[in-house]
């Protein structure tokens, strides 16, 4: 799995983006930031969880888990369904895309 982190101050969000290189499937987790000179802070409410660039849900992600390299997301049934994904997602990540979303995710979720 490809893992990246975007952080646009222009478009106002943070994204921790998870890409099945074989599929060329997306999950994404979203946050909308506000920033004001160099702070940057997350707008409470405003998580959003996007597959595939199109599907989307807000406030859909339970938990999440970073055990090893394995990230677990737990998703509530409406977000499970609507996004087209099990209630319980498991990816299974290199040491880099690990670390980052033990990085980021915090923040996302927070």
């Amino acid at each position: 799995m490809n893992v990246g982190w975007l952080e646009d101050r222009e478009l106002l969000f943070w994204a921790l983006v998870i890409e099945d290189p074989e599929s060329g499937d997306t999950i994404e987790i979203q946050r909308e930031i506000t920033v004001d000179g160099e702070r940057v802070t997350p707008v409470p409410g405003s998580l959003c969880l996007v597959r595939g660039g199109a599907a989307t849900f807000y406030e859909g992600l339970q938990d999440w888990a970073v055990e090893g390299t394995r990230l677990t997301l737990t998703l509530s049934e409406d977000a499970a369904e609507a996004l087209g994904l099990p209630t319980d997602v498991e990816i299974d990540l290199d040491a880099d895309g690990a670390a980052l979303a033990k990085t980021h995710l915090p923040q996302l979720t927070s």
